[in-house]
C-alpha cells in the first residue's frame, strides 16, 4: 500500500471513531477587524456549534483583542501557529495565502488543506504592491497555494469562474461557499471621536482603490449641490499600497476618522443617515 493510500485509510478510520478535527488558520485575526476577520470568527462560531466537529484556532503572536475575546467567550481551543502540536484532519485558511510562510504553517496544522480565495483583486492588480517583483511573488504564491490545496473555496461563483479561467485550480476542486450573515451581536455602541453633529453618510472600510471611496465623495458632493446639509464620514485604516487617498477629492464636509473599533463601527451604522 502506498504512503498516500495508507494515510487516507488511517484518516478515514480515525474519523469513523471520533468527530472530524479542524484547525482554523487564525493568523489573519490581527489588531484591525475587517471583513475577513468577521467572516473567520463567524466560521469558527458555526463550527463550534456542531457536535460532529472538534475545532481549534491557530493564532499569531499578536491577535487582536476583539478576536481573542470572542474565542475565549466561545471556549475555543487556541494553539500557536508555529507550534500547534498534533495535526488535525483538516486545516482551513479562510483567506488567500499571502506569504510562503503561510503554506509552511498549513502543512503543519492539518492533513488536508482547505483554502478560501476571497477574490483575485491583488492577483490582477500590480498597483497594490510596492514593486513588480512583489506582485509577481504574490501571483506565484497564489498559484502554489491553490495547487496544493485539497479543496479551494470561493465566496461567489464569479470568483470561482475567474480562478478556473486563470487555471489556478481544477474545476472539481473549486467550490462556492457563501459567507454567513448571522454573526455575533453588535457590541455596546460607542461614538467615535471626530464625528460631527447632525446628519451624516458613512463609508466604512480600508481605503483600497476597489472600495471606491472617490465615488462616495462624488455622491456626497452631488447631494450637497442639491441642498443636503449633512456630512460624509470615512472610517477605516489607510493601506500602504493600492490606496485611493491620492485621487480622492478634498471636499468640505468630509471627515476621515481612520481605524475605528467594533463598538464605534456599530455606532456609525446605527446613526448614519445612509451607509455607502
Amino acid at each position: 500500500v502506498s504512503g498516500t493510500a495508507l494515510n487516507d485509510a488511517l484518516g478515514a478510520a480515525r474519523r469513523s471513531l471520533r468527530p472530524l478535527s479542524v484547525t482554523i488558520d487564525g493568523t489573519t485575526l490581527g489588531p484591525v477587524t475587517m471583513g475577513t476577520q468577521v467572516a473567520t470568527l463567524g466560521l469558527v462560531r458555526a463550527l463550534a456549534e456542531r457536535d460532529d466537529v472538534r475545532v481549534r484556532v491557530a493564532l499569531p503572536p499578536d491577535p487582536g483583542e476583539h478576536a481573542r475575546a470572542a474565542l475565549e467567550q466561545l471556549g475555543i481551543e487556541t494553539v500557536p501557529v508555529d507550534s500547534p502540536g498534533e495535526r488535525t484532519d483538516v486545516v482551513h485558511r479562510n483567506a488567500q495565502v499571502v506569504a510562503p510562510v503561510n503554506l509552511g504553517w498549513l502543512h503543519g496544522l492539518g492533513e488536508r488543506i482547505v483554502i478560501t480565495q476571497l477574490d483575485l483583486i491583488s492577483y490582477s492588480n500590480p498597483g497594490y504592491f510596492e514593486s513588480f517583483e512583489a506582485w509577481d511573488e504574490h501571483r506565484t504564491i497564489a498559484r502554489q497555494s491553490l495547487a496544493v490545496a485539497d479543496a479551494a473555496l470561493f465566496i461567489s461563483d464569479y470568483v470561482r469562474r475567474e480562478a478556473v479561467a486563470e487555471e489556478l485550480v481544477a474545476p472539481e476542486r473549486a467550490h462556492v461557499v457563501h459567507p454567513g450573515i448571522d454573526h455575533a451581536p453588535a457590541p455596546e455602541l460607542s461614538r467615535p471621536d471626530g464625528v460631527p453633529d447632525g446628519e451624516f453618510l458613512v463609508l466604512l472600510g480600508a481605503d483600497f482603490t476597489h472600495k471606491n471611496r472617490a465615488f462616495g465623495i462624488k455622491l456626497f458632493t452631488a447631494l450637497q449641490q442639491r441642498g443636503w446639509t449633512g456630512t460624509l464620514v470615512l472610517a477605516g485604516p489607510h493601506v500602504q499600497h493600492g490606496s485611493s487617498r491620492d485621487v480622492e477629492p478634498d471636499s468640505p464636509g468630509v471627515f476621515r476618522l481612520g481605524p475605528v473599533s467594533e463598538a464605534e463601527k456599530a455606532w456609525l451604522y446605527a446613526n448614519a443617515a445612509l451607509a455607502l
